[in-house]
């Protein structure tokens, strides 16, 4: 107790300091107290000694600076990726408190070929891929091109794949050269001549199936393959099947010949030819060299028709509809025989009619009338048959041939009418008259026309006459003649070569009305027609004082010479070598013939009268049954006389000859008249029809007779069938 005062350092304290010497008052660092105790100093406390500089902008370690020279490792980049390929740590610097930036660390980048582990995951050059593209500028995706990717391996960017780099230009419809433009090519075809490049392909352009190959077709201006399915052949431009085809029958191009038929790939006889007689396929039923059975041939001016050699034939033809009517139903109106013994037949179709196996029909099938023009050749055969005047209406009323079996017709029709390229138009409301005509083939070669309608022709020496009722105007390049609301009858002269109208003749027809129905021409020249008239028409000086029918005479320049009035006797004219002129027809009533009245003794009576070329009346001979009717409607004059036509029912009695009707439903008769009007040679066939109308002709050698008839009928030696429509036969003998 130093002081005295009962106490031992009592409060006793001293500074103190253990930090190194020239440190204690610099920086953080000073001193601190210890106190005494039981004589003994105590620990130094609440001294602040140096301590490691840290970054705080104070001097911890007591040297007279502040963070001073402070460093540090540093990494900024993401966990596990120091020290790492190329990731190393960085050093950073203390400054007034806060440490600095990371200097010259490296952190991961994005890894590059390189053979490097730029992105420190430990891997060099993974998965390093690149997009590439070696071809030249600006081509890249243009066309087909397209850019490739690239694999790193080793440092080093391997090749570049799946890139596509322009080509040479193809005919595909693509850009193959990447140009921007599709199958061009300058200077350098795309496709071998003949092709052209279109739409992608190389095609043979074509105007028709004959400049492609065989195995394709034409089709929209390019030839193009055929698409046949696997049981047919491209053949000919067409998928065929060669098991069936005629035309490429067990291989392409070879055909059978036309009388066989194809069938399991070999030619063999047909339907059509069923028989094999010394090695060809032949229809017995019409082949001359076996008739009816093979090595049976028929004699000369014999033909085979029906099995049998002949030197005649009858055919026959469907009509729809047909009743008989003058204006009603489809129907032969007229025919002729060439030189040759070819036949033509022309007249109407309503709906439909059957020319063998040809069929003709009027548009839709409508009950319309439409022309038709047939030929049958001289062994009866149908050649062709054929829809004629394509109007809205029409119908042929007349049909001529000449020697060389060219056709003229004629008729009328209503609307637009076309003849090959030659087309004709109608007034409106009302009906025009055509004259036309057409080869032996059907083509036809000139058509000409007029207002009214034509009735009749007829062919003689290069020239064409017509016949039929005609309201007047314009003939061609003649004169037009009074054009009146009345038709009047009218002779015409054509020169058959050209259709140039030479002239035309008519009756008045500023009153009343007049029609004309048949033609024929004298030696001379002279033109005869037979026709209707009522009272008071005007033929140049003699007018009709009776009205009915007429017949008339014009010499060779179409001026009228004189008129008959000849009543029912209207239906038919010839005229003989010494040009007497000879009429026909029927009537069930008193009529007035040439001046005179005449009564039928049955319910109609047929007629036949003989006029000089003068017009006096030789003689007029009558056909009667008095209790049921007889008709004459055929007249034709040739070189064995004058044959006329008709039908009867019950028995008749003409000129001591007693003919009876074995059918019951009328029996056609044909007979011969001489110049005196003596019957003989009169021959009776077994067709029965309860119509009238007849059509009869002859070319100098044979006759022809069309008519109805109700099947089955025979004509001679020949059968006609019973068919579901109304038929009418064709008759040459």
């Amino acid at each position: 107790d130093d002081d005295c005062d009962g106490q031992t350092d009592e409060d006793l304290t001293q500074d103190c300091y253990s930090g190194p010497a020239k440190t204690v008052g610099t920086g953080l660092c000073k001193k601190g107290t210890q106190t005494c105790t039981a004589g003994q100093w105590g620990s130094c406390q609440n001294e602040v000694t140096p301590n490691t500089e840290i970054c705080n902008n104070k001097d911890d370690d007591c040297d007279g600076q502040i963070d001073n020279n402070l460093t540090q490792t540093c990494y900024t980049g993401p966990a596990n990726t120091a020290e790492k390929g190329l990731c190393k740590k960085g050093t950073q610097t203390c400054a007034a408190g806060q440490w600095g930036s990371c200097q010259n660390e490296v952190t991961p980048n994005t890894e590059i070929c390189n053979n490097k582990d730029d992105d420190c995951d430990g891997q060099t050059d993974e998965e390093l891929t690149q997009i590439c593209y070696t071809g030249p500028a600006n081509t890249a995706e243009k066309g087909l091109c397209k850019k490739g990717s690239q694999v790193c391996t080793a440092g080093q960017w391997g090749s570049c794949q799946n890139e596509v780099t322009p080509q040479t230009e193809i005919c595909n419809n693509k850009d193959d050269d990447c140009d921007g433009q599709i199958d061009n090519n300058s200077g350098n075809p795309l496709c071998s001549a003949p092709q052209v490049c279109t739409q992608g392909t190389c095609r043979t352009p074509c105007q028709k199936n004959e400049d492609c190959k065989d195995i394709e077709r034409c089709t929209l201006g390019y030839c193009e393959k055929l698409p046949c399915s696997s049981t047919y052949t491209a053949c000919a431009h067409q998928c065929v099947n060669t098991q069936l085809s005629n035309l490429h029958c067990g291989a392409c191009n070879t055909p059978c010949s036309s009388e066989k038929v194809c069938k399991v790939g070999q030619c063999v006889c047909g339907s059509t030819y069923p028989s094999l007689c010394a090695g060809n396929c032949v229809d017995t039923t019409k082949n001359d060299a076996h008739s009816g059975q093979c090595n049976n041939p028929c004699t000369s001016n014999t033909f085979c028709f029906q099995s049998k050699c002949t030197n005649s034939w009858a055919q026959y033809s469907n009509f729809y509809n047909w009743n008989g009517g003058f204006p009603h139903g489809g129907k032969i109106l007229d025919a002729s025989i060439d030189a040759s013994g070819n036949v033509y037949i022309a007249g109407r179709v309503e709906k439909y009619a059957d020319f063998g196996t040809k069929k003709v029909t009027t548009p839709n099938f409508d009950s319309k009338y439409s022309s038709f023009l047939a030929r049958i050749d001289n062994k009866g055969r149908w050649a062709w048959a054929q829809r004629t005047v394509y109007a809205t209406f029409d119908e042929t009323r007349g049909v001529t041939s000449d020697p060389t079996g060219n056709a003229y017709v004629t008729g009328f029709f209503s609307g637009l009418a076309k003849f090959g390229t030659t087309t004709m138009r109608s007034n409106p409301n009302q009906v025009n008259m055509f004259i036309a005509k057409s080869d032996n083939k059907g083509s036809w070669k000139w058509a000409t026309g007029a207002k009214g309608v034509g009735g009749a022709i007829v062919y003689d020496n290069k020239y064409i006459y017509v016949t039929g009722s005609a309201y007047g105007g314009t003939f061609g390049n003649l004169p037009p003649l009074p054009l009146n609301i009345g038709v009047g009858l009218f002779v015409a002269k054509i020169d058959a070569s050209t259709g140039k109208w030479l002239w035309v003749q008519m009756a008045d027809n500023s009153k009343y009305t007049s029609s004309g129905k048949k033609l024929a021409l004298d030696q001379s020249g002279n033109v005869y027609v037979v026709g209707s008239a009522s009272k008071g028409v005007v033929f140049g000086t003699q007018t009709t004082k009776v009205g009915g029918g007429v017949l008339a005479k014009l010499d060779a320049n179409g001026k009228w010479l004189w008129i008959r009035e000849i009543g029912e006797v209207k239906d038919g004219l010839t005229i003989d070598a010494s040009s007497n002129v000879y009429v026909s027809g029927s009537a069930s009533s008193t009529f007035y013939f040439h001046g005179t009245q005449i009564t039928p003794k049955g319910s109609n009576d047929g007629y036949i009268a003989q006029f000089n070329t003068k017009g006096t009346l030789k003689w007029l001979e009558t056909f009667t049954n008095t209790n049921s009717g007889a008709y004459i409607r055929g007249l034709v004059s040739t070189p064995k006389g004058i044959y006329i036509a008709g039908k009867f029912f019950g028995t008749v009695t003409v000129q001591g000859m007693t003919l009876k009707d074995s059918f019951t439903k009328g029996s056609t008769f044909v007979a011969n008249i001489n110049p005196q009007g003596k019957w003989s040679q009169v021959k009776q066939e077994k067709i029965g029809s309860n119509q009238d109308l007849f059509y009869f002709t002859h070319n100098g050698a044979r006759l022809l007779m069309v008519t109805p008839y109700a099947g089955p009928a025979t004509l001679g030696s020949f059968t006609l069938p019973q068919t579901s429509d109304i038929s009418m036969f064709i008759w040459s003998f």
